[in-house]
């Protein structure tokens, strides 16, 4: 039985924004609403993507592979529908050199496909700047908190970090994974990608 009243709860936990893959035989195209990517490794657990939660994670006690996914929310003018795309490590690091070289991801327009007709095969993406006095853009969401609603997860707190002296402020889900989990930036982080981005069973692009 519902419990109906009058006022709207402190923290209300509504509508989601929809989560995008890119998909064999489609072109998207958008352009980014977020100043940053965001990102944790996940595990496809009982037919669905789930965040790892290390170190008491179920999904890493019997043993299944973890890969790291990347979240950012766009906007497709077409539509009018702002989204979440969903990427993998790999495909990821076009964004990472894109945002180190305009300083930001909020207003590249991407577009995005498949290699190939394959589930798995890789994503091909193409990045550049759009014409923001054409496009009225939405305010950037809380991506941490879409995420939580999507994993039926308690909203987690936001971590800031800044690593390498490149002075790039990198959102974390504290409670979802930690920080050696995160995108790489800095000295460091050429053999953290290489780490991240090697095949493992199963884990197509």
């Amino acid at each position: 039985m519902p419990t109906f009243t009058n006022t709207p709860p402190p923290n209300p936990r509504g509508h989601t924004l929809s989560l995008i893959r890119v998909t064999p035989g489609h072109t998207l195209v958008g352009v980014i609403t977020a100043e940053d990517l965001i990102g944790c490794h996940t595990h496809y657990w009982h037919g669905r993507t789930v965040p790892c939660e290390t170190p008491n994670c179920k999904p890493c006690s019997e043993g299944q592979p973890f890969r790291w996914h990347a979240y950012v929310t766009f906007w497709d003018p077409t539509t009018a529908k702002h989204s979440l795309l969903e990427l993998t490590a790999a495909t990821a690091t076009r964004l990472v050199e894109y945002r180190l070289a305009h300083g930001t991801l909020r207003g590249c327009y991407f577009k995005a496909q498949r290699a190939n007709y394959a589930k798995n095969s890789r994503v091909l993406l193409d990045c550049k700047p759009a014409d923001l006095a054409r496009i009225n853009l939405p305010a950037e969401p809380n991506i941490p908190s879409i995420l939580a609603i999507i994993w039926n997860i308690p909203d987690p707190a936001i971590k800031r970090t800044t690593e390498g002296g490149l002075g790039n402020a990198i959102e974390t889900l504290s409670d979802v994974a930690d920080t050696s989990r995160c995108l790489p930036v800095g000295p460091y982080a050429e053999a953290l990608a290489h780490r991240l981005l090697a095949p493992s069973p199963g884990n197509g692009e």
